[in-house]
C-alpha cells in the first residue's frame, strides 16, 4: 500500500477539495479523514 499526506483545513462549506493527488484515474484508495486535537489551554 502506498501512503500520501495533506494537512488542510475544512472550509466553511464543509466541502475537502483534494488535486494533485499520487495516483492514477481509477485506482483505488482508501480515504480516513483525521481530526487534530487542539492543544490544552492552561489557565
Amino acid at each position: 500500500m502506498r501512503a500520501y499526506k495533506v494537512e488542510t483545513t475544512i472550509p466553511e462549506n464543509g466541502v475537502l477539495e483534494l488535486d494533485t493527488l499520487p495516483f492514477r484515474a481509477g485506482e483505488a484508495v482508501e480515504v480516513i479523514i483525521l481530526a487534530r486535537e487542539e492543544p490544552k489551554r492552561e489557565g
